[in-house]
């Protein structure tokens, strides 16, 4: 009999819908779930983990139907798919239908033991009755597809202030649009201050392009059957501001300011994004650049097919570098990342795309350079100086994309031979998340600016770094001696003796300071009122583990053994993941006078 897995971002949800389609299909059918995250599932998310036990232990020769919630809930899906074994994988189908009414019509032709392309299909024809019986309501349109025009004649709306510091920069509006698709219905956004829009919520680049920043109004506009949830989700998501803070209570940030007081003696004056101090060899980076054929299409079919399998690749990619980079920078930093994954599921973007290839004949690299290319030109034309820096965003993701359909290999991790003060035009996010950290003194950018994403990042990694260098440093022989204050945003290039000496001390002050706040880390915490609170890291690998010691960590809070997979083409054999295990525990003994636990997750 095929079995059915419900996944969804609730775990009270999923279970509410097991137990009601085991009330309505004729016999017992074999049925699983997986919603939720955190320790108890109470909090809103999916796990691939999860998902992967949901499928195996329903999984049978006649295969599995899996239904989705949308957003993250299918990118845990699809991650969880690739966990399981081949000849297993090929007999689980997801299936587009909406997850409650699609439930409900597989589990009952499930338990009439109809085989999988039965289940799927009902499945999703499951709409019917419901557009039969109300009238007037369209099923949802795919994602990918163009959204139709809105039927404002039954619409509700509503008028809101953003209140973050950048508003619907990258990072919000990619929680917006998550929220928006998660409802059955069609949603909008206009920028009320601007006047720009209406534009889709189910697109990333348009969200993010109305230039809505801290206290413009905007107006949401929503149709269909939830049309009034998803409205005061939206509402209450901007209420809250993101989860960022309201600006005028928010930690400051960097801001692009004109410098008053004058660069010092013998020094060029660029912009200040990281702390510290540096001094080093010259080393210049060159970004590589995919190939871009321009040979018209012989096939569109083909280009498209071949094209969705590069957003695939790229996607699995992403995926593997936000958790490595929320293992060991910070959740917070790997966010940027859920936006990269969001553009390349962008409706309006694909549609292009579609277009160029379907009736411009164009080749799949072609047409999606000049997709990629008209969105980043729509940032870099905003007014506001931190959106049009999302820019660099869309073209590292861009990049991606054509690597894979070129068959190589993504730009490689960034290595040398010898510390040295990097330079580079400007520097993606997936290029700083590379960078051999022991190796890397300071950074220098043309391009980019405090609030960029690699910014963000170098602060993160305790990199010092300014961005707006002179662009002459590019002609410069590598090796150069370079130092730089990433507190001031001043630049020397070989530096005189007496200067050399300024900035060795001031380097070492820094040093210093950073180390009395490491060794402090190191007490025990204690509130003021006496308690005790035990501080623990999460880790994926030797790696982590030292740097958790290193910083303080009394443990491992959580240890999942599924980052040993993350790295690697082939799964790890058991000698290998042995010998991880062994690695991380012996770089948290450390000298091996204080007993510190690792609670371990293991991947089945």
């Amino acid at each position: 009999m095929v079995g059915l897995v419900i996944v969804s971002h609730s775990h009270a949800l999923a279970k509410a819908l097991v137990d009601l389609v085991a009330q309505v299909s004729t016999n017992k059918i074999p049925i699983a779930f997986a919603g939720g995250i955190g320790p108890e599932r109470e909090e809103f998310g999916t796990d691939a983990i999860e998902i992967m036990e949901a499928i195996q232990s329903v999984y049978s020769e006649d295969g599995v139907l899996v239904l989705m919630d949308l957003g993250s809930a299918i990118l845990s899906a699809e991650m969880a798919l690739e966990l399981l074994p081949p000849e297993m994988a090929e007999r689980i189908r997801f299936c587009a239908a909406p997850v409650v009414e699609g439930a409900i019509a597989a589990g009952v032709q499930a338990g009439l033991g109809s085989d999988l392309d039965t289940v799927c299909a009902e499945a999703q024809a499951a709409l019917g009755p419901k557009i039969e019986h109300i009238g007037g309501v369209e099923a949802p349109m795919p994602v990918g597809e163009t959204e139709t025009p809105l039927d404002t004649s039954n619409a509700e709306e509503v008028t809101l202030t953003l209140k973050n510091l950048h508003g619907l920069h990258a990072r919000p509006a990619a929680q917006f649009v998550q929220k928006a698709g998660s409802f059955d219905a069609q949603v909008q956004v206009k920028n009320l201050t601007t006047g720009k829009g209406p534009v889709s919520a189910k697109s990333l680049n348009a969200l993010a392009t109305l230039g809505a920043v801290e206290n413009h109004e905007i107006v949401i506009t929503a149709s269909g059957p939830e049309a009034t949830e998803a409205l005061k989700a939206l509402t209450a998501m901007v209420e809250d501001a993101f989860g960022e803070g309201i600006a005028s209570e928010a930690p400051a940030q960097p801001a692009e300011v004109e410098m008053t007081a004058p660069p010092a003696e013998g020094a060029d004056r660029a912009v200040p994004v990281s702390d510290g101090v540096a001094i080093g060899p010259l080393f210049r980076y060159q970004a590589q650049l995919p190939p871009i054929p321009q040979e018209l299409a012989d096939d569109p079919k083909v280009e498209w097919r071949s094209l969705e399998d590069a957003l695939a690749a790229t996607r699995k990619k992403i995926e593997q570098r936000r958790r490595m980079v929320a293992a060991s920078i910070g959740k917070e930093e790997s966010a940027i990342f859920d936006a990269h994954i969001l553009i390349l599921q962008d409706p309006e973007l694909l549609e292009q795309v579609r277009s160029l290839i379907m009736q411009g004949h164009q080749n799949a690299a072609a047409a999606w350079d000049a997709g990629i290319r008209k969105v980043a030109e729509s940032y870099q034309a905003l007014g506001d100086a931190y959106l049009q820096q999302r820019a660099a965003d869309v073209l590292d993701v861009g990049n991606q994309v054509l690597f894979s359909l070129a068959g190589t290999v993504e730009a490689k991790a960034i290595s040398f031979k010898e510390p040295v003060i990097l330079f580079a035009e400007e520097l993606t996010p997936t290029e700083t998340a590379q960078l051999d950290m022991s190796q890397v003194m300071g950074i220098m950018t043309v391009g980019g600016g405090p609030t960029s994403h690699s910014a963000i990042l170098s602060r993160a990694l305790g990199i010092p770094a300014i961005s707006g260098a002179n662009v002459a440093y590019a002609n410069m022989k590598d090796g150069t001696l370079f130092a730089l204050d990433g507190f001031t945003g001043d630049v020397w290039v070989n530096p005189a003796e007496k200067v050399r000496q300024e900035i060795r001390e001031k380097r070492e002050g820094w040093l210093a300071q950073r180390a009395k706040l490491m060794e402090t880390s190191q007490a025990l915490c204690v509130t003021r009122d006496g308690t005790r609170v035990e501080v623990v890291a999460n880790v994926g690998n030797a790696a982590d583990a030292r740097a958790a010691l290193k910083n303080g960590a009394e443990g491992v809070g959580l240890l999942r053994t599924e980052f040993l997979y993350l790295t690697r083409e082939t799964p790890p054999t058991e000698e290998d993941q042995v010998r991880s295990l062994v690695e991380i525990a012996e770089g948290l003994a450390g000298d091996g006078k204080q007993d510190r636990p690792i609670v371990v997750r293991t991947l089945d």
